[in-house]
């Protein structure tokens, strides 16, 4: 039997939509102005929010802890489904969607809201943004996903967004510093595609704390001589010994590197450095137990990466170095295929 809610007292509706899971208020506040009203009047406050535009469909996704993003909304196509009888529905700022709404069941048994919609799926995901934004109080900025395929003139642009992750294969840097432009202030970037092209002298990348790039060429490469951030990661990067000692010389100087805290390094396939060669270019340290503690806790808050933690006690080629202007202890651990380098508070 139905449950009419807004037939109740204010008290009781909101003690019923506070036990409501976050997908039944987001549909139920598009039923109509006093069942938004009624969501809004709770104040009930969200989990992180990603907007992720795929080549798949997009969607709106909730983080529930570190490593999981549940599906809050998901959008489709109308006519690629073949549906036909569509209604419109007011959505965000007075934005009329074409579309139809109901309740689907993910594997894990959680309900998301399916949205079969006519028209382009940027702007929905634009005027959802919207609606969130009013029925529920965010404290937390918001995450971005983006395929590369989906970087064009259509791409609305979000509010609040503070971390970027773009996806795909191949990406050319000017599309790249467009969409830096567009977001300025980040707190964290992740670029899964190789990068083709230049790094500007006045790249907008430079004035972002927290960078990986997962695909690194010479662009991640050129990146890192110029990093002025605190963390940054390089996978697959085609990187020699000399390019590891002069880092480090310049950290030890204080000419560069002055905020780094964490930088994680993994080489292309078959490529490989001399551990020896790094470790004998400058004065370095063994580890003392009365000293330092012999595990490293990081959490570089990239996004989409996790807390860790190393240990630099053991290895051979785990050594310290001191920075000489206000005798600060970095650690690098340096293997063949790898080099890791971080700063102790």
């Amino acid at each position: 039997m139905p449950l009419k809610i807004l037939s109740f007292p204010y008290l009781v509706q909101e003690k019923i939509v506070k036990s409501m899971e976050y997908v039944d208020i987001f549909m139920m506040s598009l039923c109509s102005k006093r069942a938004k009203n009624c969501a809004i009047r709770t104040n009930l406050q969200i989990p992180k929010l990603w907007f992720i535009v795929s080549k798949k469909g997009s969607r709106v996704g909730i983080q529930v802890d570190e490593r999981i993003v549940r599906t809050l909304i998901k959008l489709q196509d109308c006519l690629r489904n073949g549906l036909v009888e569509p209604f419109v529905v007011k959505m965000g700022n007075n934005h009329e969607i074409t579309a139809t709404i109901k309740s689907e069941e993910q594997r894990s048994g959680r309900a998301y809201c399916l949205m079969n919609h006519l028209g382009d799926s940027g702007r929905i995901l634009k005027a959802i943004q919207e609606q969130i934004q009013v029925i529920f109080r965010s404290t937390e900025p918001y995450s971005l996903k983006l395929h590369v395929s989906e970087l064009n003139e259509n791409l609305p642009v979000f509010e609040n967004i503070k971390d970027i992750l773009v996806s795909g294969k191949k990406l050319e840097s000017d599309v790249l510093e467009r969409l830096l432009g567009t977001y300025p202030g980040l707190n964290s970037l992740d670029v899964n595609p190789l990068i083709n092209g230049n790094v500007l002298e006045t790249s907008h990348i430079f004035q972002i704390d927290r960078i990986c790039f997962s695909d690194c060429g010479s662009y991640g490469l050129e990146v890192l001589r110029r990093f002025t951030g605190s963390h940054i990661v390089l996978i697959d990067a085609p990187i020699r010994e000399n390019d590891v000692v002069d880092i480090i010389r310049k950290w030890i100087a204080n000419e560069a590197y002055q905020n780094i805290e964490t930088l994680m390094i993994y080489l292309k396939t078959h490529v490989e450095i001399n551990p020896q060669l790094v470790m004998d270019s400058f004065p370095t340290e063994r580890y003392n137990p009365a000293v330092r503690p012999p595990i490293f806790h990081y959490d570089s808050k990239i996004i989409d990466r996790y807390p860790d933690e190393m240990d630099f006690s053991e290895d051979d080629f785990c050594r310290d170095v001191i920075r000489g202007i206000d005798g600060k202890r970095a650690s690098i651990g340096c293997l063949t295929e790898a080099i890791f380098f971080v700063v102790w508070n």
